[in-house]
């Protein structure tokens, strides 16, 4: 017989994956062919038992024995496994295991939910049976406990045979304090013996668009001092009565407000209405080493099982970001002294157990590899200020986990779709206007972690396929002003941005290296691409003006390939900049003939992404594509509306201007290229849209008129696949040096 006894996941870091994953990732009735065999259990979830029966029961037993229970994993791996082995063709194999594995757990019912509201909930349900539970209670839920030397414990009939339950905490907005009723004495309601807590909290609404969504923080709030949370699970109601057999229960869509239930507020992190000396006590008690214990979450992980489909407001992360900024910055102005290797770990806020968060980091080391360009010196201390303490422990401590989710999806709510329950899909908004990086900037917080938010980097969303996308915000509007102004403020605040992230990097690299679609996406958006290069030969220094001085360098075998490139459209001689990777001039940057792009976007998955470009930049001569290390993408869809010129239009009938609106460019042709900082080696294709038209139409833009012109020379070495045929119409032979779209 194997042995197994220590394989736990905390001394075999590949025990998760060689005995879990498997489970987490079983085929169900959706995903899986009916005709794949006869005999298969019809509407269940289908696991081959062939893989199974290879282990007796004794060896599987040892394996589940093994699974860490102080890891925020351990509920969701067990509800796999639980789920997994609930078919006919495994349950006659091992007939008593699912009843062992949930026995494991006792559901604590904290609400005034009956029984068959309870069982309603998709992981209650599936946790469910009938010796684990006071579901059958009807009086206070503490007579299934007693008070031993004042701490509460199970009653002893409902104690396992080899060691206590696994405690989980049933709760909803009904555990919390009525008006005139003392917080204190309501605080009582949750039983607490075991630290930390797994809360599974049971939402009211799953796609209301009419009534404010549920807001988990006045329940956290309202936790006894020094008590965290393992794992927060949300548990909805199933998609389907629990007689249909029609429809898979995992396809579940969930509206998440704008707050994402209070998760991304920055209320979350519990400080504003609480005294400090009395809820953070290590503070004000400690030493340098703890002294900030109080920034640290008090949640390790949120988990969502079950849904396929979420649907999030478009401004929520960028909300929650501006407000933590606003209003944490004005609460906590201070800076201090933080070490890089100091985990913040407060005795009463995390269990000392050893194994505390194995699987959990399993399940995100990979993610956090992207910490890379958190450019703090390692193994020392050194000064920060505490939004950015606040930062960096939301994105490490704090875990959402998404086992199911196929498809996020980003709205925008507007009246005329709230009454028929419909939504208008857009892009997550990525705010970086001048404003914005002014408030990074003056709190001392790199810009790095507005990326990394963005990225979903503390998030676990293993079957993520689909992703609307993400939208940048710069200074393109403008109120009141000149052509000129509007222009101006535009460059500036790209000159800013550079400025900010040549700073930075820790290798020197004028450019952030971005994950912002997730692994595993194979469609999706990114709209307002900056398209350098601006203007050739054009300079800009920190007010956005163009200064007297000229610089000229030496150039590369690429530099006078794209120098020929412009000529040919431009008829101009061209100035060309140097390309060294460190530029020590902090007076004057040009934006195009470094040839280095703002942002490195890399996805190993994708393989169809839309791309709109930054329009609003009125000197613009060239659209450059740069940034783009996507090595499996397919196609290109590139949106060519009409660029604006900088002639304004006259606004009102006293020939004054009072909005910047600039004509569109109906008959200039604006050349297009691809640079050498692209890999898109598996394009085969590019296709083209317009705002006006559907998303899904492809070549369907009759009503916008062409302006883009293609190099082919340029095409054949930086997409060296790429059909001509199926992209252009327009495209004849191969003698052809140019193709005008």
């Amino acid at each position: 017989m194997p042995d197994v006894s220590g394989a736990t996941s905390a001394s075999n870091p590949n025990f998760t994956k060689t005995f879990i994953e498997p489970f987490n990732n079983y085929e169900t009735p959706l995903t899986c062919k009916r005709n794949r065999e006869k005999d298969q259990c019809d509407n269940q979830p289908y696991y081959d038992p062939i893989k199974l029966n290879t282990f007796p029961p004794e060896i599987l037993q040892l394996i589940f024995d093994q699974i860490d229970s102080y890891s925020p994993q351990y509920t969701i791996n067990l509800a796999n496994i639980i789920e997994a082995l609930n078919c006919e063709r495994t349950t006659y194999l091992y007939p008593n295991l699912i009843n062992d594995l949930k026995n494991k757990f006792f559901l604590l019912n904290l609400t005034k939910l009956s029984k068959e509201e309870l069982l309603s909930k998709e992981l209650i349900k599936l946790l469910f049976n009938d010796s684990n539970n006071n579901f059958n209670v009807e009086t206070d839920p503490q007579k299934s406990f007693i008070l031993e030397r004042n701490e509460l414990k199970l009653s002893s009939n409902l104690q396992e045979e080899n060691g206590t339950k696994k405690i989980l905490y049933i709760i909803d907005d009904s555990i919390l304090s009525k008006e005139g009723e003392d917080t204190q004495t309501n605080n009582n309601k949750i039983p607490l013996f075991q630290k930390p807590i797994d809360l599974i909290y049971l939402p009211k609404n799953q796609i209301n668009f009419d009534s404010k969504n549920d807001s988990i923080i006045p329940i956290l709030q309202s936790l006894p001092l020094g008590i965290s949370v393992n794992n927060l699970i949300f548990d909805f109601a199933s998609s389907s009565s629990s007689s249909s057999t029609s429809q898979n229960h995992h396809d579940m869509t969930v509206y998440a407000g704008k707050k994402l239930f209070g998760l991304l507020d920055f209320e979350f992190f519990s400080f504003r209405q609480n005294n400090l000396n009395d809820r953070y006590p290590e503070f004000f008690m400690s030493n340098s080493s703890t002294q900030n214990s109080w920034l640290h979450p008090r949640i390790n992980q949120i988990s969502f099982p079950f849904i396929e489909t979420l649907l999030m407001d478009y401004m929520t992360i960028d909300t929650f970001i501006y407000n933590i900024l606003t209003n944490l910055s004005e609460m906590f102005p201070y800076t201090t002294t933080n070490s890089d290797n100091n985990q913040f770990l407060s005795p009463s806020l995390y269990s000392t157990h050893s194994n505390a968060s194995s699987n959990h980091d399993y399940y995100f080391q990979e993610h956090d590899n992207i910490d890379s360009q958190d450019h703090n010196h390692h193994n020392r201390n050194h000064n920060e200020s505490c939004i950015q303490s606040i930062f960096k422990e939301f994105l490490k401590n704090v875990k959402f986990y998404f086992p199911d989710l196929k498809s996020l999806k980003f709205i925008q709510k507007k009246k005329s779709y709230i009454t028929n329950g419909n939504y208008e899909e857009t892009c997550n908004f990525i705010d970086l206007s001048t404003l914005m990086l002014q408030k990074f900037k003056s709190n001392n917080i790199p810009l790095i972690y507005l990326f990394q938010l963005h990225s979903l980097k503390n998030w676990y969303i293993p079957k993520i396929k689909h992703f609307t996308g993400h939208r940048f915000k710069f200074n393109e509007t403008t109120m009141t002003g000149s052509p000129e102004r509007y222009n101006s403020k535009l460059i500036e605040n790209l000159d800013f941005l550079h400025s900010m992230i040549a700073t930075e990097t820790n290798d020197a690299t004028p450019y952030f290296r971005i994950n912002l679609i997730p692994e595993g996406v194979i469609r999706t958006k990114i709209l307002n691409w900056i398209p350098l290069s601006i203007n050739d030969s054009y300079h800009l220094n920190s007010y956005g003006k163009e200064p007297n001085t000229t610089t000229t360098t030496n150039s590369t075998t690429e530099n006078n390939n794209n120098d020929n490139y412009r000529d040919t459209f431009q008829n101009k001689t061209l100035s060309v900049n140097s390309h060294d990777d460190l530029n020590n001039n902090n007076e004057t940057i040009s934006f195009s003939n470094n040839n280095k792009p703002f942002f490195c976007l890399k996805s190993k998955s994708l393989q169809v992404l839309e791309l709109k470009f930054l329009n609003g930049l009125t000197n613009l001569k060239i659209i450059n594509i740069q940034g783009l290390y996507l090595s499996n993408l397919q196609k290109i869809i590139l949106n060519n509306d009409k660029f604006k010129l900088s002639k304004p239009i006259i606004s009102d009938k006293r020939n004054s201007i009072i909005m910047i609106n600039s004509m569109e460019a109906n008959n200039e042709f604006i050349p297009i290229e691809f640079s050498n900082w692209n890999d898109l080696t598996s394009c085969t294709e590019l296709n083209f849209t317009s705002s006006s038209s559907s998303l899904n139409k492809v070549n369907q833009n009759s009503n916008t008129k062409s302006n883009l012109i293609f190099c082919i020379k340029n095409l054949k070495e930086n997409l060296p696949n790429l059909k001509f045929r199926e992209s252009f119409e327009n495209f004849f032979d191969e003698r052809q040096k140019f193709i005008v779209v």
